[in-house]
């Protein structure tokens, strides 16, 4: 908060911090030493509160004044019961959290794709293995059959999903190379997924989930078409894109991120484009960032229009 002048009387300071609320300028005022202090909370605001500050002093019985304390309430009421919902809904959030069996009952979508990427992980020999008969049915692409590089129908990597296995759109994704790239994954599913779910529904959740398959395995397929594997982390980061797109402009839907969680999901995407981690489906990991992030703030965009 930054201090932008002073009034003789408080009847006068509270008329005037009533109008700056009014104009979308969050604004409060205190008594220190004989004078009422104003203070304004957001320092992009700073020049603007000064000069109607000015104006005040030279009429401050204008009529425009008058009428700001009503509407300055209704705007206070209003934050107040967004900032008690958004308390409510962080409280409930952490609370659900605490107990593994209700999060069970509450989010059956995202232990059945922990289950079902187990169950995957165990067929596949518990890795990427090209003559695992498992491997190669899920892969997008049968890597014993496809060339990612040919142009020719009966060779490309369409082939197999030209053939009506269109499964593997999506598949891939319940892949995972090793025990640490299954556990890492499954716990930013169950984190960030659990929310998604719990906030907005299995059905929508799953919906979600798909969309995010979908953009991350053909992102590997146009992008990088020589890139192979799979793995939950496209998904992943398309939940972190939305829930940190809804966190960060729409607090009340009770979306909650730690600011290490920001840190960390945002230096290790970049990290994975460096030479210091390798065999890593990048392209996946953006496709799926973007794919989340438009449709966490798309929807803010059409709302407040």
């Amino acid at each position: 908060m930054r201090q932008i002048g002073t009034l003789d009387k408080e009847k006068a300071a509270r008329r005037f911090t009533d109008f700056l609320v009014t104009l979308g300028i969050r604004a409060d005022t205190e008594r220190e030493q004989g004078v009422w202090v104003i203070w304004v909370r957001d320092e992009d605001h700073l020049e603007q509160a000064r000069s109607e500050l000015e104006n005040f002093r030279r009429m401050p019985e204008d009529p425009r004044y008058a009428s700001a304390a009503k509407q300055a309430q209704l705007i206070r009421d209003e934050d107040e019961r967004r900032h008690e919902q958004v308390r409510r809904n962080t409280i409930e959030m952490r609370q659900h959290w605490k107990s593994g069996l209700g999060t069970a009952r509450r989010c059956p979508a995202i232990f059945l794709m922990i289950g079902v990427s187990i169950v995957v992980f165990l067929l596949t020999d518990m890795g990427f293995h090209q003559e695992n008969e498992t491997f190669r049915l899920l892969q997008f692409r049968d890597p014993g059959v496809a060339d990612p590089t040919s142009v020719l129908p009966d060779r490309g990597p369409w082939f197999d999903v030209r053939r009506g296995q269109v499964w593997r759109l999506v598949t891939p994704i319940f892949v995972h190379g090793d025990f640490f790239h299954l556990l890492f994954n499954m716990m930013w599913l169950h984190y960030l997924g659990g929310q998604y779910e719990h906030i907005r529904g299995s059905l929508r959740f799953l919906w979600f989930a798909l969309g995010a398959a979908l953009a991350s395995v053909l992102a590997l397929t146009f992008v990088d078409p020589g890139q192979g594997g799979g793995g939950m982390s496209g998904v992943n980061y398309a939940l972190f894109g939305y829930i940190w797109m809804r966190w960060r402009f729409a607090p009340e839907d009770g979306f909650h991120l730690t600011q290490f969680t920001v840190i960390l999901m945002v230096v290790w995407f970049f990290l994975c484009f460096t030479p210091a981690v390798s065999n890593v489906a990048n392209y996946a990991h953006a496709f799926g960032l973007g794919y989340g992030m438009i449709f966490g703030y798309l929807p803010l965009i059409f709302k407040s229009r």
